[in-house]
């Protein structure tokens, strides 16, 4: 150390044992930490939201507008029996979910077709050290629990959140869209994602059925609109009738001729 002021006491090997015990067990608890949330991922990419049963590779999935991810068989069962759960009543039908597009990983594929497939598939759905058998069509990066990954609601693609902010979503539209970036949907999101999620849920239902609203409104109006006017048509027609029968009326009930009256007035004029 030498007192001169050029060496500093601030690394590992200047730390005291307390001191780095310390440290070395927060690192642990961080470290641990973060491999737990990334095998939460893992599991919620890979199991169905609903009965918690694998997704099974080649059969439909659907995903809310939370970012949960359902067997689209089961959700099916779940709806017409009435039998969802009330942290998913926000599905009301099939309407308020999406069919994903996934994308196959090359190197699961390669797994699969060496006839290791038993081995990639060990521990599928839990262990963050297993070949995911999708991945981002853009990116390339696999849907492992570590790479955060978005569905697109206009259309089903599953891309990585990667490729959106380095290819840009202008470039994404012509293979992957049409999509704004609110059709983007997280999936497996944290705390804070799915807060967000819902408020703008919500906040795009009330403008769909104010929208709606309004609609039916405005066709309401035109509807009495035109019940007015065939109403005062009707009215107008049936004045002009009377007044036509009342002068037909007038013409056949003019003044009558009197023969009597007529012989009497001849006879006066004859003797005078």
């Amino acid at each position: 150390m030498g007192g001169d002021g050029g060496c500093h006491p601030n690394g590992r090997k200047f730390m005291r044992p307390g001191m780095l015990q310390d440290a070395d067990a927060r690192a642990k608890k961080a470290r641990d930490a973060q491999a737990d949330k990334r095998e939460q991922t893992l599991i919620r990419t890979r199991t169905c939201a609903l009965t918690n049963e694998p997704l099974v590779m080649d059969s439909p999935v659907v995903a809310d507008e939370l970012g949960n991810l359902f067997s689209k068989q089961h959700l099916i069962e779940a709806l017409m029996d009435k039998k969802i759960p009330t942290e998913f009543d926000h599905i009301r039908g099939l309407k308020d979910v999406t069919s994903c597009r996934f994308t196959a990983n090359p190197s699961w594929v390669e797994a699969t077709d060496n006839g290791s497939k038993a081995e990639a598939a060990g521990g599928f759905y839990w262990s963050t050290d297993v070949v995911s058998p999708y991945a981002c069509p853009v990116s390339q990066v696999e849907m492992n629990g570590k790479n955060p990954f978005v569905v697109v609601r206009t259309t089903g693609w599953v891309l990585s959140e990667r490729a959106l902010k380095q290819v840009g979503l202008a470039n994404l539209q012509e293979e992957y869209g049409p999509f704004a970036e609110e059709d983007c949907i997280k999936l497996a999101p944290n705390e804070e994602e799915r807060a967000a999620l819902v408020t703008r849920m919500n906040e795009a239902r009330a403008a769909k059925a104010a929208k709606k609203a309004a609609k039916k409104d405005k066709k309401r109006k035109l509807a009495a609109a035109e019940a007015s006017s065939s109403s005062s048509s009707s009215s107008s027609n049936s004045g002009s009738g009377a007044t036509a029968a009342e002068d037909a009326s007038a013409v056949v009930a003019g003044p009558v001729f009197d023969a009597k009256a007529a012989a009497e007035a001849a006879a006066e004029g004859g003797e005078a």
